[in-house]
């Protein structure tokens, strides 16, 4: 085999990446939550959303703490926040070539790895979903890394640094616990030292508990009772569709399906340990009813792990050295590179709900927040849906009405709902009337062309009319609230009701 430099080639994956990104250019929603507890925290607030509330309206512990310490350098904090992401998801291109390397039983910087190696790594950086979240202000491209840092470490028999990998991992999404706890039977082999991991990992889930009652007065973040429905079937078959959903869009339930069986019956040690643990993201995502977030953020939990698998598979398959396999194999890799790419061109649903929320929505819900910001005053309250931009921006008191930063609306119990959007259906429209707040920006925060006519139930989808409807089951909105159209900087119209 001809040498090569594998750093040269890490090197041009990440400018391929940092390319795809780029013309992606996506900041979600969600990252605005991230950073107004970022920037709380950093104002010495606290862990909260509104200065005062305990509520973790943020699944992610770590990523606000994260970027805290850059809230007062000279520097956009939105420009930061993607900056991190971008350098976190770099990082998981190595990782994701490390593991791969550890599997092959070589060691990635001494030796000759296979080029196979580099499967999972390229396969990320065409990677559609992946590459909209990676600077989306989330924890994703975080979340991805110590995961595959942690696998790699157990792998190695690394007990420390898995355990290290591990408790940073449950500190960035209680999932990762998942990964936390499959690592300990791959390191019970070390008898003892495997006995210590486990109860190490114990001891942080137990340490982490009791921090969340006593601040919080929760166990588990209130992101998760605002969006958990109770299991059942309707629940299970919208998980279902979403990860079906998501290889027919990404091209890969052909060759997904032969990996698997291949993988199963012919792979041992690492790489079935990586395929099944990414399986059991995937078999967790149904059981949550997948995410109303665009372009699949909830199989990135699991992919990375599950390319390392088929690049371990394909490395196996090519040493047989028959030209044949060889050309089969490289025609598979472009087939699910261009699948990985192609959304876009097909002009999938979920990309297209990317691109208006990118395009459209996100513009109009940072200028209603700016314009809340200089018109509204210091004291006024917002109740809206989504949270993210809108209170960024504004820097106002906000009520979630889906509950994300409610503990009220999001220990509800209500069955899903079949016209709503996954991990969005919780509501309390005359809950909310009781708070009084300032402003009500209903309808997905109504910002159009022209001045809307408002103040009877007009929906923008059966979705908003599930969430919104119970608002106008009585007198109060119309008896206390006002119908007003602004005129934003962009030259549409936010339409809200205003406290009389």
């Amino acid at each position: 085999m001809r040498q090569y430099n594998p750093l040269l080639i890490l090197l041009a994956l990440t400018i391929l990446l940092a390319t795809h990104v780029g013309l992606l250019g996506f900041f979600s929603d969600d990252g605005f939550i991230a950073l107004r507890y970022a920037r709380n925290l950093a104002r010495g607030l606290g862990f909260v959303y509104n200065p005062g509330e305990r509520v973790e309206g943020c699944t992610s512990l770590l990523w606000p703490l994260v970027l805290a310490p850059f809230y007062h350098l000279p520097y956009d904090f939105l420009i930061t926040a993607k900056v991190l992401g971008l350098l976190f998801a770099a990082l998981s291109l190595v990782a994701a070539w490390n593991l791969a390397c550890t599997i092959a039983g070589k060691t990635a910087l001494h030796h000759q790895p296979s080029l196979w190696t580099f499967f999972a790594p390229l396969l990320l950086c065409f990677h559609g979903a992946f590459c909209v979240w990676a600077a989306a202000g989330l924890e994703t491209s975080l979340f991805v890394l110590l995961n595959l840092l942690a696998v790699n470490s157990a792998l190695k028999q690394q007990r420390q640094g898995t355990f290290w990998y591990a408790m940073l991992l449950i500190l960035c999404r209680p999932e990762g616990a998942l990964t936390a706890l499959a690592c300990g039977l791959v390191l019970k082999r070390e008898g003892k030292r495997g006995l210590s991991y486990l109860l190490g990992i114990a001891l942080i889930l137990t340490a982490l508990t009791t921090f969340r009652l006593i601040y919080f007065g929760f166990p588990l973040p209130n992101t998760f009772y605002a969006k958990a429905s109770d299991p059942g079937w309707e629940l299970w078959t919208r998980g279902l569709s979403y990860v079906r959903n998501y290889l027919f869009d990404f091209g890969g339930t052909v060759i997904f399906g032969l990996s698997c069986l291949l993988i199963l019956v012919w792979l041992r040690g690492g790489a079935a340990f990586c395929f099944l643990l990414g399986a059991a993201y995937f078999l967790a995502t149904i059981w949550v009813g997948g995410d109303g977030l665009p372009m699949y953020r909830f199989m990135l939990w699991g992919a990375p792990l599950v390319y390392v698998a088929q690049g371990e598979l394909f490395r196996r398959l090519s040493a047989q050295g028959q030209l044949a396999v060889n050309a089969a194999l490289i025609g598979a890799t472009a087939y699910l590179c261009v699948c990985a790419f192609s959304p876009p061109v097909a002009g999938r649903l979920q990309y297209l709900n990317f691109l208006f929320q990118r395009d459209v929505e996100i513009p109009r819900w940072s200028a209603a927040g700016l314009w809340l910001k200089q018109n509204a005053a210091s004291d006024a309250s917002v109740a809206l849906v989504p949270i993210g931009a809108v209170g960024f921006y504004s820097d106002l008191k906000i009520y979630d009405m889906l509950g994300l930063t409610d503990p009220h609306i999001a220990q509800l119990k209500l069955p899903p709902s079949s016209s709503g959007w996954s991990g969005h259906e919780k509501h309390d429209g005359q809950y909310i009337l009781l708070q009084r707040p300032s402003y009500l920006l209903l309808n997905n925060v109504d910002v159009t062309p022209l001045p809307r006519t408002i103040g009877t139930e007009q929906f923008s989808s059966e979705a908003v009319k599930a969430r919104e409807a119970d608002l106008f089951s009585g007198s109060a909105l119309v008896d206390q609230y006002v119908a007003r159209s602004v005129t934003l900087p962009n030259g549409e119209f936010l339409n809200f009701f205003e406290l009389r």
